[in-house]
């Protein structure tokens, strides 16, 4: 099986032209970049989204190291800014005509309060209102490659966070673990709530939590950068073994069929209580909806 090659490994035979089209937000680097690497290795076409120049240029150099014939896209995008996000969803479903799979895994986590060009608390823009507003924008071209899977990258982090509904944007007591978790705990009540508004169709929804990862997450702040950097060195995971504990949700059969889980290890696990809150989810949507500016059904049969 597919799933088994990669679980192994990376080392699968290219051939024959692209056949599915995946979209990786933060796939210039980190798990985004490994899960880049084995699907293209799975013969996909790959659009990769980043942001800074110097991640791109390093990754497009290694892609076409250790994939030579990859068929890559790059596209550079500040996803915590919502034009940036429409003008990337525009340019994409101009170019495709198909999205078979859309990995919403960018994120990120600040130590201080900060706001974005929209006036949104940054953690709480990238790491939630950014996939929620791209997969809006690319529903319909996923709609039209069915069927087709989302993917969103949670976090344990999740558990014990609470939903600030009114304070999302935490301008009252700000903490860099409150924003944080909050952020994945939308995460995940996201994915639940689309999955139960998606139900019928022919498009899967699942996240999943990485592990401990030796990533970049904390880029942005020089402050406890060193301090993660080092707890993630001596504790965390390779990005490579995150990716494969990823790859299931976008290859597998099974992952095709159930919708909604969230995934630990390529196993659905429950999640936090306050995560299955389908009245908190609600709330949630229809905050994230007034804030992105998208005012319309997304096409869901209400029928």
């Amino acid at each position: 099986m597919v799933e088994d090659t990669i679980l192994t490994g990376f080392n699968a035979t290219h051939t024959s032209e692209p056949d599915r089209v995946i979209l990786i937000t933060g796939g210039t680097s980190g798990i985004g970049l490994h899960l880049a690497l084995a699907l293209a290795h799975q013969n996909a076409r790959l659009i990769l989204v980043g942001h800074r120049p110097e991640h791109a240029q390093q990754a497009m150099r290694r892609i076409d190291r250790e994939v030579p014939q990859a068929a890559v896209d790059l596209q550079m995008a500040d996803l915590s800014r919502l034009d940036d996000v429409r003008s990337l969803a525009e340019d994409i479903r101009a170019r495709y005509g198909q999205l078979d799979a859309l990995i919403n895994n960018s994120g990120g986590i600040y130590l201080r309060r900060g706001e974005t060009a929209d006036g949104f608390e940054r953690t709480f823009a990238l790491n939630h209102l950014s996939p929620f507003l791209l997969t809006h924008e690319l529903l319909p071209l996923l709609r039209r490659s069915t069927p087709s899977r989302i993917v969103i990258t949670a976090s344990e982090a999740h558990r014990g966070a609470k939903l600030h509904l009114d304070d999302l944007q935490l301008r009252r007591g700000y903490n860099v673990w409150t924003a944080y978790a909050q952020s994945k705990l939308a995460n995940v009540m996201f994915t639940y709530e689309l999955a139960r508004r998606l139900a019928g169709e022919p498009i899967s929804v699942n996240c999943f939590h990485p592990g401990l990862v030796r990533t970049n997450l904390a880029k942005n702040n020089p402050v406890i950068r060193p301090f993660m950097s080092l707890g993630f060195w001596l504790l965390g995971r390779d990005p490579a073994e995150a990716a494969r504990q990823a790859l299931p949700l976008i290859v597998s059969d099974r992952f095709q069929e159930q919708s909604g889980s969230y995934v630990i290890d390529g196993k659905p696990v429950r999640s936090s209580t306050i995560s299955y809150d389908e009245t908190a989810a609600h709330r949630l949507w229809a905050v994230s909806q007034q804030l992105t500016g998208n005012d319309d059904d997304w096409g869901f049969d209400t029928g």
